[in-house]
């Protein structure tokens, strides 16, 4: 873990600490207001249900992003709805690769609203 903190201090100017997320994430919550959840917690249908981040460590002020796609809502993301937080679900992300996948191999505008459509359709999911 500290190779890649590293490398990432070594690559940008953001602040990077390297840390474990049992003994210190609720200090890191306190002082930081970006979440990014990329593990596989939450993701169906293994991990449904779980979270890296316990509900009460969650504040107004966070902005969650969990890369989990399935299910659109994971716990994360519900947890960090009902505490005020803004959300950004995987599903997103995934659109948005897509999106600039169709964008650079087509050279013309994606229809994103129809890839949203086609997305969520596919992922068994609802539509807001």
């Amino acid at each position: 873990m500290e190779a890649l903190a590293k490398d990432l201090r070594a690559n940008t100017r953001a602040s990077i600490a390297a840390g474990s997320l049992a003994q210190d994430l609720e200090s890191a919550l306190e002082d930081h207001d970006i979440i990014i959840q990329g593990t596989p917690l939450g993701m169906y249908p293994k991990n449904a249900g779980e979270t890296p981040v316990p509900k009460h460590l969650l504040r107004p002020g966070h902005v969650v992003f969990d890369m989990v796609y399935r299910p659109l809502k994971t716990q994360l993301i519900k947890d960090a709805e009902s505490a005020g937080c803004a959300t950004i679900p995987g599903a997103e992300m995934l659109l948005n690769q897509a999106v600039l996948q169709f964008e650079t191999w087509t050279g013309a505008a994606a229809p994103r609203e129809a890839m949203r459509e086609a997305l969520l359709d596919n992922l068994g999911q609802e539509k807001n």
